[in-house]
């Protein structure tokens, strides 16, 4: 998947106070795509280790020579799998920070190709298996990041919710000023 917004934005927004302050802190990208927010959270966390996860094996392969051409290329690392099977090895350990930017989309038409359907039909990764795994690897005081749309929002909340997780801050995001919030 091309780099887009709200990669961007999440890579930009996530909350990393924990991570900053604490010398080794570990943090998660699931679903790491080429490896654009893995780096930037590299980038703002300068004591961190950060892995990413991705279902997609060529994904991997092209975050990995990302990273390996970047700055911060001993603190970042990727590996081939999908995140329920991740979450659920005991050599995954515990995060002090999980981020995500999920499938979302719901429709019961997929795009044609496999990978771009992999990559944003919740079919592939629904909003709970993606809780319950993020459940598993988060730390006890650890912190969850995504991007949704706006139209997903009560539903993913209420779900992470029963998930023993709570909201903590949210940022709703428009295109433009006088039209509504597209993602949050």
């Amino acid at each position: 998947m091309p780099v887009g917004t709200d990669g961007v934005l999440l890579g930009a927004w996530a909350d990393v106070t924990s991570c900053t302050s604490r010398p080794e802190a570990k943090i998660l990208d699931v679903g790491c795509g080429c490896g654009l927010i893995a780096l930037m959270l590299a980038q703002r966390c300068p004591l961190s280790r950060v892995e990413g996860t991705d279902i997609d094996e060529a994904s991997v392969i092209e975050a990995t020579g990302n990273a390996q051409a970047s700055p911060f290329a001993g603190r970042v690392s990727f590996h081939h799998a999908d995140v329920i099977e991740f979450s659920q090895r005991e050599s995954a350990g515990k995060y002090d920070l999980v981020v995500c930017n999920p499938p979302y989309y719901t429709e019961d038409t997929t795009p044609p190709d496999v990978r771009r359907s992999v990559a944003r039909n919740s079919v592939h990764l629904s909003f709970e298996n993606l809780l319950c795994s993020v459940g598993r690897l988060l730390a006890d005081d650890g912190v969850f990041s995504v991007v949704i749309p706006m139209n997903a929002r009560d539903i993913f909340v209420t779900t992470a919710m029963l998930h023993g997780m709570r909201l903590r801050r949210e940022c709703r995001v428009r295109t433009v000023l006088r039209k509504t919030s597209k993602r949050v």
